[in-house]
């Protein structure tokens, strides 16, 4: 009977009455049967149970492992991208400086650009009043010319005139003398003023080549400005899409350290599964095979 009751099959009760006593021994070995059949199914569960949970417990600690082997990538992640961070911003700043350096360059090539315009007229101002200067020069000689040719009439005349006329030829020479004077200090003149136009035109043309390539010179300048612009600008949107990112990589930073959380959980769950389950075992070990 006590066999029967542990549940183990060998210990089934032979009895070959048909009375009531008979009747309720083979109900208690089918009790038994019953019993053991129960015990069987639930060691084999068990049994199953016991090994999905060790396995759980040994995909948990791989996954904590690898949960924390990307935790830590990730925290090495986000420094990278703050070192960039930082580095971008830096060279968002020396772009702005740079392009506020441009400007003011960009702004002194056009000032100069217009001083070199107002130079340039004015020397093309003085080479015109040189020519009228000449011309006004030519006149002068033309004049002196003519009055020396009356000096020399008047001095003729005098001449004939016999002593009344002494006192007009001391005139013309006096005239013609002054007729001569002019006409020299007049080709003086002309000479010096002929040179300056040589030195003006030569000024003219250096003030034109320079002012053509001051012009050159603040056109790259505006264009250089225009395109540091554009890269402080683009580098602030970089600075801008790498805060995103490094706060995206935060989020899921903190996420996998919430599925570490968990995954340790897991792990204390099943362990204790485990732990139940060999209770169970033993508990079930009891009724013996």
């Amino acid at each position: 009977m006590q066999k029967i009751v542990s549940g183990q099959q060998a210990g089934l009760i032979q009895l070959n009455r048909v009375d009531e006593v008979g009747l309720m021994m083979r109900l208690v070995n089918q009790s038994g049967l019953n019993l053991r059949s129960l015990v069987d199914d639930v060691g084999g569960q068990v049994s199953g149970i016991g090994g999905i949970s060790q396995q759980l417990a040994e995909s948990s600690r791989a996954m904590s492992e690898r949960t924390d082997e990307t935790y830590a990538q990730l925290q090495q992640t986000a420094a990278a991208i703050e070192e960039i961070s930082g580095a971008v911003e830096q060279t968002a700043d020396s772009a702005a400086q740079t392009s506020q350096m441009a400007d003011r360059a960009s702004q002194s090539a056009l000032e100069g650009e217009q001083m070199m315009k107002r130079t340039l007229a004015m020397m093309e101002s003085m080479a015109e009043t040189s020519e009228h200067i000449v011309e006004i020069i030519s006149v002068i000689d033309k004049i002196a010319f003519q009055t020396n040719i009356l000096a020399l009439n008047a001095a003729v005349e005098a001449a004939r005139a016999g002593v009344s006329g002494r006192g007009f030829a001391v005139v013309a020479a006096e005239v013609r003398n002054l007729a001569q004077h002019s006409a020299s200090a007049a080709k003086e003149i002309k000479a010096l003023i002929d040179r300056n136009a040589v030195g003006v035109s030569s000024g003219v043309a250096e003030v034109k080549s320079a002012e053509k390539h001051i012009s050159e010179m603040a056109a790259e300048i505006v264009s250089m400005a225009g395109l540091i612009r554009e890269i402080g600008d683009a580098t602030r949107e970089q600075t801008s899409a790498l805060g995103l990112i490094n706060h995206s990589v935060e989020q899921i930073s903190t996420m996998t350290q919430n599925n570490a959380d968990m995954v340790v959980q897991a792990g204390a769950v099943v362990e204790n599964l485990n732990q139940r389950a060999w209770r169970l075992t033993s508990a079930i070990n009891v009724y013996g095979s």
